[in-house]
């Protein structure tokens, strides 16, 4: 049997090429969605990682004049709807030596929404340093 008609192509084969061409778009739609989706949580990670550091540094440094970590938390509140929340504690005693409030640990979470399958699905970055005070 000839699959070939005289007059060109038959309906078979159109069909047979309209479903690979269809397999390749879906396929290629999804690898562009997910590269994107990708993306996307890499820059609200950058972001998240920026307020966090910028946070630290306003807690090193002790002069609100240059840094205020109430502005950064605004920010990051207004411009990306991120969540900045920032501890100090005193180093606990080590092998019996204590440190008292000379060296402190600075811990910022910064709490953000990511697109998931989950409503109100929420990522955190906590950074942790050490403040040592003379």
């Amino acid at each position: 049997m000839n699959i070939r008609s005289k007059s060109g192509y038959s309906l078979i084969e159109i069909g047979i090429a309209l479903i690979i061409v269809a397999i390749f778009m879906v396929s290629s739609l999804t690898l562009l969605a997910a590269s994107n989706d990708n993306y996307r949580r890499i820059e609200q990670k950058n972001i998240a990682m920026s307020y966090a550091i910028k946070a630290i540094e306003a807690l090193q440094i002790e002069d609100n004049s240059i840094i205020n970590l109430d502005e950064i938390k605004n920010k990051a509140k207004v411009e990306n709807n991120m969540d900045v929340k920032t501890s100090i504690e005193s180093l606990p005693p080590k092998d019996g030596k204590d440190y008292g409030d000379k060296v402190q640990i600075i811990t910022v979470n910064v709490d953000y929404k990511i697109k998931s399958n989950d409503a109100g699905s929420v990522a955190t970055m906590t950074l942790k340093t050490l403040k040592v005070n003379r």
